[in-house]
């Protein structure tokens, strides 16, 4: 049991998961952040020229 208890293979493993887990939300929230300024600011404009109106 204490053989058990010191073993320590997986953990590096574990560690690398985690932070691969971390990058992955930190690039998924900025690409959702970016891809609402896309389509708020960039084909509002588009739009609102193709429609006739004025862009801000």
């Amino acid at each position: 049991m204490q053989r058990f208890s010191r073993d320590e293979t997986g953990a590096t493993t574990v560690e690398y998961g985690m932070i691969v887990g971390m990058i992955s939300v930190a690039i998924i929230a900025t690409m959702t952040s970016i891809g609402v300024t896309i389509r708020d600011d960039i084909f509002g404009v588009i739009s609102t020229a193709m429609s006739g109106g004025e862009a801000d």
